[in-house]
């Protein structure tokens, strides 16, 4: 016979609705709040926000630290919203602003302010640190009309804040698809390529010459590289590439090579 019984108790209902780190609601009922504002004919905008480089503030601190940047952070944004604004917890460093009626100038006032306030250096409990914060903004009915089909465009608009260099917004447009589409395409021909012995890559040699007199003194090495499906490509797009999936490695030994 059983001489004990040990567990715990919880209100998986709150659980679902509430995240405990930050207090806030989760992601689940930005969806609700999303679909009613649709249901109902409405219109409005939502902010997806990422913090940049967090995983470096858990490093150097520990995640307890993190947490407690997190729930400062939710408390810092609930401070700055407008009347009839939500802060919901999304996954990971990730945060969703839903603002109903808002227009495309009320999101940019918005992350305005939060990113003020994340461009200062800050304490919790005398330990320092600092964390930007990036953006990407829709328009309900705009840029969707289903809470996945917008989540997936503030997806979209937050990863090319990211990709511009972090701690900035962006306002989501149809280009922003294609765009996507085609760093896709280049880093899967770019993988293809390393793969298959550097095929299409090759190197071309810019002469360095003598001021005094013109000759020929050396030279540099230049990377060229060309996509299959859509040709030669300028290394100002194609190098970033590599260097953000890694491939950067195995291409410059074989430059060196």
């Amino acid at each position: 016979e059983p001489v004990s019984f040990i567990g715990a108790i919880a209100e998986l209902g709150w659980r679902e609705r509430a995240d405990r780190v930050t207090c806030l609601l989760t992601e689940h009922e930005c969806e609700k709040q999303v679909e009613t504002i649709f249901g109902q004919g409405g219109g409005g905008g939502l902010i997806l926000l990422g913090m940049d480089d967090f995983t470096r503030v858990n490093s150097l601190n520990g995640k307890a630290f993190g947490d407690l940047v997190l729930r400062r952070f939710a408390q810092d944004v609930q401070g700055y919203l407008p009347p009839g604004g939500a802060v919901y917890r999304m996954e990971g460093d990730k945060f969703a602003v839903v603002l109903p009626g808002a227009a495309a100038e009320d999101l940019k006032e918005l992350y305005g302010r939060i990113h003020a306030f994340s461009n200062r250096r800050r304490r919790i409990d005398g330990v320092p640190y600092f964390c930007t914060v990036s953006a990407g903004m829709v328009l309900l009915g705009r840029d969707g009309d289903t809470y996945d089909g917008l989540i997936r465009c503030a997806d979209s608009a937050l990863r090319a804040s990211k990709r511009r260099g972090k701690n900035t917004c962006t306002l989501f447009t149809g280009d922003l698809i294609c765009t996507e589409l085609r760093v896709q395409r280049l880093v899967s021909q770019l993988q293809l390529d390393v793969v298959n012995g550097m095929e299409h890559f090759h190197l071309v040699y810019q002469p360095i010459a003598r001021a005094d007199g013109g000759g020929v003194a050396g030279a540099e090495a230049v990377l060229r590289w060309s996509c299959e499906e859509l040709g030669a490509i300028f290394p100002g797009e194609f190098v970033p590439l590599l260097e953000s999936s890694g491939l950067i490695i195995p291409v410059g030994y074989w430059v060196l090579e």
